[in-house]
């Protein structure tokens, strides 16, 4: 088992790779497009969990003055 995300990712890269070699332009495209929009998604993901929460504010309630 691989313990290192790293070496972990490496190896998927070069298995990937191996792939594209063998593979034909329009699977090649189709590919890359896909990991375009998973990296998209991702860092949409990772900017809306850094962004503050919106948190409802209680109105006063300006019949009790």
């Amino acid at each position: 088992m691989i313990r290192s995300n790293a070496l972990r990712a490496g190896l998927v890269l070069l298995a990937l790779l191996a792939g594209l070699v063998t593979a034909s332009p329009m699977v090649v495209t189709g590919l890359l497009a896909a990991l375009g929009l998973a990296g998209a998604l991702a860092l949409a993901g990772a900017r809306a969990q850094a962004a503050p929460a919106l948190v409802p504010v209680r109105v006063r309630d300006r019949r009790r003055r």
